[in-house]
């Protein structure tokens, strides 16, 4: 587990600058609806899901604590 430990944070760092992005992107949206943003809110929605994946793949057992016993 311990080998999962750096990786874990470089991922759930990536994850928090995307949700950030996320949020501004969806204020836009709100904002200014066009297709365009749309889009681009899609793109960064799909990014936070494969980042997510990742983590699930390369830190399986910090996935399962953080997801099943939230310590």
């Amino acid at each position: 587990m311990k080998d999962e430990v750096v990786p874990y944070y470089i991922i759930a760092n990536e994850i928090t600058n995307l949700k950030d992005i996320y949020s501004l992107c969806s204020g836009l949206l709100l904002s200014n609806p066009s297709k365009k943003n749309l889009q681009t809110c899609n793109l960064v929605s799909n990014k936070i899901k494969e980042k997510t994946t990742q983590i699930k793949e390369t830190c399986p057992h910090i996935y399962f604590y953080t997801k099943y016993i939230k310590f």
